[in-house]
């Protein structure tokens, strides 16, 4: 062999090793390489994320006890999903703005909790069809009633402290449409109708 030659055999035999190993990888079948729709059906179980705090979506409804003290339209939603797929639904509380990135990391199997969808939150995890689009068409702020005749138009809300919740949707429109108010991070919507008041 030419020095030449003796450098692609190492190359062919870099690139055959390579491939073994992906080949190898990908037919290991190992639970983490499960879809979530697979890894369900095997454990007979879905672990959902939600933020409880978003009437009548998911809140709750603190008469009752465990699992079903929560309520709302996606948490039937939840049921209906995990019944669908007979498994056993079990539903976690955690802050909004966090459930994507635990989505991610692959802690829950899904989560629902009133999400719109955004390029930004996409890049992290994947989206259900769309079944709920009220809130991507109207927005709207909570004043104090005392207030009212002061905010006549959105530019009345221009250099204004603004409580909005970590994560939203409704986060991004004021760091866009207002970048030198004083934004106010609430975990959860109480928090930020609390601030108001």
């Amino acid at each position: 062999y030419t020095k030449g030659e003796k450098t692609m055999k190492k190359i062919y035999q870099i690139i055959s090793i390579t491939l073994a190993l992906v080949i190898l990888a990908s037919c290991s079948g190992s639970k983490e390489e499960l879809s979530v729709h697979e890894k369900i059906k095997e454990e007979k179980k879905i672990t959902v994320a939600v933020s409880p705090d978003y009437v009548p979506y998911e809140f709750l409804d603190l008469s009752k006890k465990g699992q079903e003290q929560f309520v709302g339209a996606d948490i039937e939603l939840a049921r209906y999903i995990a019944k669908n797929l007979d498994a056993e639904l079990e539903i976690k509380a955690m802050d909004f703005g966090d459930i994507p990135s635990a989505i991610a990391r692959k802690r829950f199997d899904i989560g629902i909790s009133g999400f719109t969808y955004s390029e930004d939150r996409a890049k992290q995890v994947d989206f259900s069809k769309s079944y709920d689009n009220s809130e991507s068409t109207c927005q709207g702020f909570l004043i104090r009633k005392a207030d009212e005749k002061q905010y006549q138009s959105l530019g009345d809300f221009e250099n204004k402290n603004i409580a909005v919740q970590n994560g939203s949707l409704q986060q991004t429109y004021l760091k866009k449409q207002f970048p030198s108010n004083k934004e106010r991070l609430a975990k959860k919507l109480d928090d930020a109708v609390l601030e108001l008041k």
